[in-house]
């Protein structure tokens, strides 16, 4: 009986890693991989093209399974091309993804550089993307987004798209994109913070792309 008991009282919980717990896998990936950085157990996971389901206990955690992000402009783990960084016109890069799993209210995209000196910069925040929009064409920060979709404030505290600008050294820009399964009541120009609190328990896949950039020497 005391046994029985046990088993009862253990709750069988389900939790899909995504905004709210995706460092908490990359940083379970960095021990089993023995990288040294957390952006480079990201470039590597990418790179092999794996799509992880990982149960831990009472605990599952979905990474990418599935869902796929893809450019035309770049290959993962590829170099971006300068028109997409501050070196150029700075435009957004096209995107595209397949894959988006039942029960997905929104997705949400946020860009960011792990590499920076000051810690994590974020790029580009886009949120409320519907779930049948499969596609960001080339420029679309400026030009215009999908309809409903939003975007939020990167770290210069400007709304939109900030290209690529690693002050020295080869960085890595990972985009990760998230199927929420509520659409986030969030007014346009939202802070980073405030678009990870919508999404925070709600993340049912998460999937990544990553591109290289260093800047050109005169």
């Amino acid at each position: 009986m005391a046994t029985a008991a046990r088993v009862m009282a253990k709750p069988a919980m389900r939790r899909p890693v995504g905004a709210e717990n995706g460092r908490d896998i990359n940083e379970l990936l960095l021990v089993f991989s023995g990288y040294t950085g957390r952006a480079k157990c990201i470039y590597a996971l990418n790179k092999m093209r794996i799509g992880l389901l990982a149960g831990f206990g009472s605990w599952t955690m979905v990474f990418g399974a599935g869902l796929t992000l893809t450019s035309p402009a770049f290959q993962n783990g590829a170099n971006i091309p300068v028109q997409y960084t501050c070196d150029a016109a700075g435009i957004s890069p096209p995107l595209a993804w397949s894959g988006v799993p039942a029960g997905t209210q929104a997705l949400a995209l946020v860009v960011e550089d792990p590499d920076a000196p000051s810690g994590v910069f974020t790029h580009w925040v886009v949120y409320a993307i519907p779930p049948d929009v499969d596609k960001l064409a080339e420029n679309a920060s400026r030009a215009g987004m999908p309809a409903g979709a939003k975007q939020g404030k990167n770290s210069t505290g400007h709304v939109g798209w900030m290209g690529p600008c690693p002050p020295s050294g080869t960085h890595h820009y990972v985009f990760h994109l998230y199927a929420i399964n509520v659409t986030p009541q969030l007014a346009a120009g939202a802070d980073r913070s405030d678009v990870d609190g919508a999404d925070h328990g709600h993340v049912i896949a998460e999937t990544t792309l990553t591109g290289l950039y260093s800047r050109r020497r005169k």
